[in-house]
């Protein structure tokens, strides 16, 4: 496993893997650009992080340990792959279970929604965003195995305008998960080249984990900037994540399921799609949970676009209430407000 060993922030020493993986690298070049392009969009390197980048044309994981008496180590780990058995067979069945089960439901609604007993009404909701979480699941399924055989078709779009449209949403569901969602930027517009429906999912997943990090009484701010040729969105919660959780949020198998918690690909998908649009991902922990994600701008002419297409990747489900499924109560999937 190449490691780097850093000393006050400054590259000390490397092993034979890593001066294997960048041939001629000497300690007084400093750290390699990938790894020092990831480094650079950290707020506190100190306090250790992780994230990935792309070396060579693979992908690799990163991990920064904490600072001890000035001293840290830097381990550059394979990326790993998300594909699962029988690709396509279980999305496809997944689907149809998900058809006769939505139907279900909605005959299920109209005899609830003309008694309107309080039991019936939770009932009622909890089935409904359960099949939100399905549909969920199936959608990172499908996205996931797209990543691994496909290559992503890009797109002119306002990066801006998709973000901030996307998190004035999440801002109004979250009010019901008692917790505040924030979205600044300085930019009046950024065009950019990119796929909408997959950057849609991706800033959807960094905000649904958000506001399960933040919790009642939590906030999330959202932030996007340009920093010379690249796009840079912040997404930090007050929730929180210790040194030895971080590696773990971009694992492609996660340690354990809880209920309730989706496959836990959730950031998976966030890092998969920063890389097929040659970008990198980091994370930070401390007193709030804090994910950065750095995307080159590419060629998209300003006259050629005045706002973001509106994508409807769910069949006509709401790609929000879809992606937030894991983080907002039951009470948001009321049948009244899903017309």
């Amino acid at each position: 496993m190449p490691v780097f060993a850093l000393r006050d922030g400054q590259t000390a020493a490397a092993n034979g893997a890593a001066r294997a993986l960048f041939p001629g690298w000497r300690p007084e070049d400093g750290l390699p650009a990938p790894l020092a392009g990831l480094l650079a969009g950290a707020e506190d390197p100190a306090a250790g992080l992780a994230g990935c980048c792309s070396v060579g044309g693979q992908e690799r994981r990163v991990t920064l340990s904490p600072a001890r008496e000035g001293e840290q180590l830097l381990c550059v780990l394979p990326g790993g792959s998300a594909a699962g058995p029988a690709p396509g067979v279980l999305e496809t069945q997944l689907r149809q279970c998900l058809a006769e089960l939505h139907l279900a439901v909605d005959r299920l609604g109209r005899p609830v929604e003309e008694r309107r007993d309080p039991r019936c009404d939770r009932a009622y909701f909890t089935l409904q965003r359960g099949v939100y979480r399905l549909l969920r699941m199936t959608r990172h399924l499908e996205l996931l195995r797209q990543l691994d055989q496909e290559a992503v078709e890009q797109g002119r779009l306002d990066l801006l305008d998709l973000c901030a449209d996307l998190t004035g949403q999440t801002e109004v569901l979250a009010r019901q998960a008692e917790v505040a969602v924030r979205f600044e930027s300085r930019l009046l517009a950024l065009p950019f080249r990119g796929s909408a429906p997959h950057l849609q999912v991706m800033v959807l997943n960094l905000l649904s984990n958000a506001v399960k990090a933040a919790g009642k009484g939590g906030t999330v701010l959202v932030r996007l900037e340009r920093e010379d040729r690249r796009a840079v969105l912040t997404v930090e919660d007050s929730g929180g994540t210790g040194p030895a959780d971080l590696a773990a949020l971009f694992q492609d198998a996660p340690a354990g399921l809880r209920p309730g918690a989706g496959l836990g690909i959730g950031l998976t998908l966030v890092r998969r799609i920063a890389l097929a649009h040659g970008g990198t991902v980091l994370a930070a922990g401390g007193r709030g949970t804090r994910v950065t994600v750095s995307l080159p701008i590419r060629e998209a002419p300003e006259d050629l676009l005045l706002h973001s297409p509106r994508v409807d990747s769910e069949g006509g489900f709401s790609p929000v209430l879809v992606e937030l499924s894991d983080a907002l109560p039951a009470s948001c999937y009321d049948y009244a407000d899903l017309d």
